[in-house]
């Protein structure tokens, strides 16, 4: 019974020391590696600077007033996100600007919005 015991130990410890050393792969203080290389992947051109990261952001409205959620911060028109100023927030688009550069964003990539026309019923 004691030697079962023993093989339980050994090997119950040798998975959680494999399963520790792959949880110690990635620093968990640094971002993801994906969130690391998009900024540089959109930067475009020389001098252009790059476009904040708004896939994950969402529209946030409050008294009428539509604010952009990045993370855990709040933005209206007119407020600096990066080198941008947030020009304008809709629940589709979200427009910056840049010195003489204005930026629309899809929110959405793929997705269309379009008015709907009404059919009548025979």
């Amino acid at each position: 019974m004691r030697t079962v015991w023993s093989v339980f130990a050994v090997l119950t410890t040798s998975v959680l020391l494999a399963f520790s050393a792959q949880a110690q792969e990635r620093d968990p203080t640094q971002p993801p590696a994906r969130a690391q290389a998009a900024p540089a992947a959109q930067a475009g051109k020389p001098g252009q600077a790059a476009v904040p990261e708004i896939d994950s952001a969402a529209v946030l409205l409050r008294d009428g007033k539509a604010y952009l959620v990045v993370g855990t911060r709040l933005y209206a028109a007119g407020q600096k996100i990066g080198p941008y100023t947030l020009e304008r927030v809709s629940e589709t688009e979200v427009w910056l600007r840049n010195g003489k550069e204005l930026r629309k964003l899809q929110r959405f990539t793929g997705i269309e919005r379009r008015t709907s026309t009404e059919r009548s019923t025979p």
